[in-house]
């Protein structure tokens, strides 16, 4: 009975020593006009809602965005559906560090983040070990990066398009 005892403590040792953390990565919806903070526009806030229709049969365990308007509009659709809250995480933070903080948070689950044309590139390199690159270009708004990673393998990144194409 001890062997017993002893091999379920290992089977769920190695099974928790494997689990995936999945990121889901996204560029905030189309913003109203060019303002400092401005809100999503009315195109914006029909991606949100298609963000909302893609993600919603998803178990999602946080998500993240940038402490401006347009990334926590993008978000709120899903967050109200999945009854959570959006945390904020400042854009200046280092990336390496943020991402250390969220797998020891939340790993083996799936966390949204939300930023930025220029932010969503740079937090890609990190999650990827430097394994993907991508320029998100000021009128680009409908991608989205499956991110998964699993100790002991190479980081995976899976881009995807959600929503209304656009250029």
């Amino acid at each position: 009975m001890k062997n017993f005892g002893l091999a379920l403590i290992l089977l769920f040792s190695l099974a928790s020593f494997s689990q995936t953390t999945t990121f889901i990565v996204l560029r905030h919806a189309e913003k109203a006009d060019n303002t400092k903070d401005p809100n999503l526009s009315a195109d914006g806030l029909t991606r949100a809602v298609e963000l909302r229709k893609t993600l919603s049969p998803i178990s999602v365990e946080a998500i993240y965005a940038t402490p401006f308007n347009r990334t926590k509009q993008t978000v709120t659709p899903l967050a109200t559906e999945k009854k959570m809250a959006i945390t904020e995480y400042p854009v200046n933070k280092p990336y390496a560090e943020l991402v250390n903080e969220l797998l020891d948070t939340y790993r083996g689950k799936t966390v949204v983040i939300v930023g930025h044309s220029n932010t969503v590139p740079e937090l890609l390199k990190v999650l990827s070990n430097n394994t993907f690159n991508i320029n998100i270009s000021e009128n680009q708004f409908d991608n989205l990066f499956v991110v998964t990673l699993t100790n002991g393998k190479q980081p995976e990144v899976a881009p995807m398009k959600y929503g209304k194409s656009t250029p």
